[in-house]
């Protein structure tokens, strides 16, 4: 098996990949800036997993991602390098 194609290496997570992208596509202006990291990102898989609660498992299903959920965003802000999502202004 060979390495993936060069945009999927480097459109993983990195800034310098997806605006090598948009060069390649024609984008002569953008603005590329982070918008969350790697915990902001885990707390909105924890309230996203709440949709496959029902009834009563909802209820217990909160009590013990939602807090968690809550904090976890917090921590973005002691590892300035982990940016996993981008808005991209073009």
């Amino acid at each position: 098996m060979g390495s993936p194609p060069i945009a999927t290496r480097l459109l993983s997570l990195h800034a310098h990949g997806v605006a090598y992208l948009l060069d390649k596509a024609g984008f002569a202006e953008y603005s590329i800036e982070p918008v969350g990291g790697y915990f902001r990102l885990l707390a909105r898989r924890m309230l996203n997993g709440l949709q496959f609660f029902g009834g009563l498992w909802f209820a217990v299903a909160a009590i013990f991602l939602v807090p968690p959920a809550l904090v976890l965003p917090w921590f973005d802000s002691w590892i300035a390098t982990a940016t996993l999502h981008w808005d991209i202004y073009a």
